[in-house]
């Protein structure tokens, strides 16, 4: 899904897509539970490229949650 929004908008990527340059993803529900909000509720990726040891973590949450809402207040009240 956003890989092939990515393509249509990069031809690199498309070009890397299709040759497999980017590794396997490893993909899990955790929740975390900052003391302001409780528990919330993300989706983690871990991203990784072959041969190299670096790891991209992405956290997300469904847009329009309740789980999005509290990331939102965490957001604008942890703001300096």
């Amino acid at each position: 899904m956003c890989g092939e929004r990515t393509r249509s908008t990069s031809a690199e990527f498309g070009r890397l897509w299709d040759e497999g340059a980017v590794g396997p993803r490893v993909s899990a529900r955790k929740t975390v539970v900052p003391p302001q909000v409780g528990e919330l509720t993300c989706d983690c990726d871990v991203l990784t490229v072959p041969g190299c040891d670096i790891r991209l973590v992405v956290y997300t949450v469904a847009a329009g949650s309740v789980d999005a809402e509290e990331l939102e207040f965490l957001r604008v009240t942890s703001a300096p």
